[in-house]
């Protein structure tokens, strides 16, 4: 127990990078896009098939990545849905770049992608 807490400040150190603001403007959604995104987040559930997706926005970067916002909802073990969640994915030159998902970071980066604004790694 000594150990981990003498090592938590570097980790936590470690985990900080550095960020610029970049400016965010709304855009239509491409149908690749979508599946892309859609695509990953399938990866990560017990059930992919199982997912349902709606409310998906678009959002250009000023660096030319593309943010999609939306929300899914999937089944836990045993088959039934448990709500919807929001999901953020930031897209550059059509690869998943950043994801937050299942937790509360996706809507944070949503609603600074409808403000206009999103922090970025420098």
């Amino acid at each position: 127990m000594t150990r981990l807490r003498a090592l938590l400040p570097l980790l936590l150190l470690l985990g900080c990078v550095p960020t610029v603001p970049v400016s965010v403007a709304s855009a239509p959604l491409s149908a690749a896009d979508k599946t892309v995104a859609q695509a990953y987040i399938r990866e990560s559930l017990r059930d992919p098939d199982g997912a349902r997706f709606r409310r998906e926005e678009g959002f250009r970067t000023s660096q030319g990545d593309t943010i999609i916002c939306g929300e899914y909802n999937a089944t836990n073990g045993f088959g039934g849905y448990v709500g919807y969640s929001t999901y953020y994915i930031r897209l550059r030159d059509g690869l998943v770049d950043a994801a937050q998902f299942g937790n509360s970071f996706g809507a944070i980066g949503c609603r600074d992608a409808r403000a206009g604004t999103i922090e970025v790694p420098a």
